[in-house]
Order: structure tokens, then sequence, then C-alpha cells
């Protein structure tokens, strides 16, 4: 995603599930803190729990390590995409449930935090194949208000109709906390896939100027001066694919052959 993270913040993951009349599409997410002397015993049990339980599509996971902010060293447990119905047919059983229990919960702190997270088609911009390999995460605390979800969402989707047509290649998708709390600060997440901290470096300088054209002399300004008003905060952090601890493939295949 070239920087349309840095416009909407100045103040996970998607299959092949088609966009169209498609069912919910959602990720079993937990973040997980390994014990600071058994890290290596974590990585080992970790990757045997998914390799052994998780090894089939849609109950695949993937795991980040997070590599800034508050949360550096964590690690994300992510599970999906799959629909509702696919998590009751996750596995649950004895066997699954006791391995987690004896290989890797001691090898974990206390520390965690679980949630679902949907994925929003409609305020994405998916059109090219792409790999997990870093991802580059804005988090939005959305303010309380009536409505102001919704006012956030009007916002995006302009963005995502800019992205479509001037910046087709330039992927990154929209999710929503489905368990958050006020408190937490994450409602809704930005999510950039970057091969290389190199593209970090890479902008599209002339978004303002696309947008008015899009939408309107001065709708660049006046929408970003509202999106100040909606937003309560952000926070960004960097994700890096490990695929020794996965059961999925890093790939991602958005175009069909």
């Amino acid at each position: 995603m070239k920087r349309i993270l840095v416009l909407l913040a100045l103040v996970a993951f998607i299959g092949t599930y088609a966009q169209d009349e498609a069912p919910t599409v959602v990720f079993d997410q937990i973040m997980v803190t390994p014990n600071p002397s058994k890290v290596a015993e974590f990585h080992k049990a970790i990757a045997e729990h998914n390799k052994q339980f998780h090894s089939e599509a849609p109950r695949q996971v993937a795991v980040y390590q997070i590599m800034t902010g508050p949360n550096t060293g964590k690690y994300i447990w992510n599970l999906g995409p799959c629909t509702w119905a696919d998590l009751d047919e996750r596995p649950m059983d004895k066997a699954h449930n006791d391995h987690w229990a004896n290989a890797v919960g001691p090898t974990l702190t206390t520390e965690a935090n679980a949630t679902f997270w949907e994925y929003h088609p409609e305020l994405s911009n998916m059109n090219i194949d792409f790999k997990l390999n870093m991802l580059n995460i804005t988090f939005w605390d959305i303010k309380m208000g009536m409505g102001n979800f919704d006012k956030v969402k009007g916002i995006v989707e302009k963005f995502v109709k800019l992205y479509h047509e001037s910046y087709p290649d330039d992927n990154f998708g929209i999710y929503s906390n489905v368990m958050g709390s006020t408190a937490e600060g994450r409602d809704m997440a930005l999510v950039g896939f970057m091969d290389k901290y190199a593209d970090m470096a890479e902008s599209n300088p002339d978004v303002p100027e696309k947008y008015n054209a899009m939408h309107g002399a001065g709708s660049y300004e006046k929408d970003m001066n509202e999106w100040v008003n909606l937003i309560q905060g952000s926070a960004n952090e960097m994700w890096v694919f490990m695929p020794e601890l996965s059961s999925r493939p890093a790939e991602v295949q958005v175009t069909q052959n």
C-alpha cells in the first residue's frame, strides 16, 4: 500500500472468496506472548500444533511476529480466512486441546488478547496476487457517536474508488474488530501488504489532486477535516510472516487463472 495509510493516519489476508454476494469473511486471531526463556520451545510447539491440527483451508493458520510498537516481540496466531460457519467446524477435540494445553501453553505467559476481525471487500483494494511477507497495519480508534462508523466507511469508500482507478496494483485490506472495546482503540484496521522494508519509501504524492478531481474541488481537505473529527487516535504496527511456524503459505491468490 503506497501510503493511503499515511494519508488517513495523519491524525490481516484474504483468500479467494468472491466479493459479490459472498459470505462474511472473518479471521480468528490471538495475540500471544512467549516466555522470554522459552521462545525456541514456543516456536517448536506452535509449528507442530498448526501443522498437525490446522493443515487444511479454511482453518489454516498464519503466524506473525510483531516488530514495532508496544507489542514488539509478541506473536499473532491468525486463523482464516473463513466464515462463521467454518469456525464452528474448527478443531476442538481432546487431542487438539491437549496439545495446546500441554505443548504450547507452557511456553507462554498469561498475557494474551483474542478477537475476531471481519474483512470488508467493499472497502478494500485487492486486485493482484501478493504475499503475506510483511504487514504494515494502521489501527483506528473511532470516536463514539451515532453513525460515526458509517461516516468513516463513507470516507474510506471514496479512497477505495480512487485507488481502484488510479492505483489498482496497490493492494490493501480493511477489517473491523468484531469483539473490540472502547478502551482498546482498535475498531478498524487498514492492512498494507509489503515484500520488504524498502516498500515503505513508496508514495503517491498526487493523491490529493486526484481525489479532488474525482470527488470535487476541495473534497480532499473537507473529508480530511471530517476524518480528524471522527478518529480519536491511531496506532501502527509492522508484522512479519513466520512461514516455519505457519500452516498456510505466504501466497494469496486474488486473480483467477
